[in-house]
């Protein structure tokens, strides 16, 4: 029986990890933003760079005739990367999927949390952006599930 187990072990730990690398863009219409409280973008750009675990992205919304932008420099269980536009950004892999904790004004009466699970389709052609937001003073969280499709 331990055999088996420590094969099953082996194997499950030896699953590539999906590349998340790519240029991709929202797809409005397959995400959902029916959350109360939740404002749609125009447009969201995401460019990603990944070797391994380790990831540099630049993240780009639009919304409202106005750009927000901001990078991040963060690889997999290691130290979390820290800016002022990214917030506090640390990784960690959950089977084949990317957990991406983001801490905002940490310390703080406004301080709020986005957890994302990132997904990567069979065809590595459609990245999916499962998001909970932790809104500042104990709001209740807020759902969103961003689409994006490679360009």
């Amino acid at each position: 029986m331990r055999k088996i187990l420590f094969t099953v072990a082996l194997c499950a730990a030896a699953q590539p990890r999906p590349n998340f690398s790519g240029n991709w863009l929202l797809n409005l219409s397959a995400s959902d933003y029916s959350a109360p409280n939740t404002a749609k973008p125009d447009k969201i750009t995401v460019s990603i760079q990944q070797q391994r675990d380790h990831f540099k992205y630049r993240w780009e919304r639009y919304a409202g005739g106005k750009k927000g932008a901001f990078e991040v420099d963060v690889t997999v269980g290691g130290p979390a990367y820290e800016s002022d536009e990214a917030g506090v950004v640390s990784m960690e892999w959950k089977g084949d999927k990317l957990i991406v904790t983001t801490l905002y004004n940490p310390g703080q009466d406004r301080q709020s949390e986005n957890i994302e699970t990132w997904a990567l389709s069979a065809d590595g052609r459609r990245l999916t952006d499962d998001v909970t937001v932790h809104p500042p003073q104990n709001r209740p969280p807020v759902h969103v599930v961003r689409v994006f499709d490679k360009q």
